[in-house]
């Protein structure tokens, strides 16, 4: 296989622009008893693989992130890149598959049952 790169692109409000959905996430971290939490920002997450290492498709990966964008006034573009192992299978266009790894149904892409990282069910429920 050849060298492949992963773009994660972060698409949030700019500081000081509306922010509802952060607003919303506010809110019901307090509803919750999330004192502690500082700061909240929301947005969208948009995952793509391009053929070629990091530097070489990385002001590609800026075209399309800032291509993302919906209001340049009002949201910016975060940009990660990641360099993937080329013998790993491809993870992302897997139908039914999200990108950490489980199933929309909750189990995992080889149809077993796993633990989110974080102790809780990829499905919601507690373990």
């Amino acid at each position: 296989m050849s060298v492949r790169t992963r773009a994660h692109v972060t698409l949030a409000a700019r500081a000081g622009a509306p922010d509802p959905d952060a607003d919303a996430a506010r809110a019901a971290l307090r509803a919750v008893g999330a004192d502690g939490v500082l700061d909240v920002a929301a947005g969208r997450i948009v995952v793509f693989d391009l053929a070629g290492a990091p530097e070489a498709v990385a002001g590609e990966v800026r075209r399309l992130a800032d291509a993302l964008v919906r209001d340049p006034e009002l949201e910016v573009a975060d940009v990660a890149l990641e360099a993937l192992d080329p013998d790993a299978p491809d993870a992302l266009g897997a139908e039914g598959v999200q990108a950490d790894g489980f199933e929309t149904d909750g189990s995992e892409a080889d149809g077993s049952q796993a633990e989110a990282p974080d102790g809780a069910r990829p499905d919601g429920g507690a373990t």
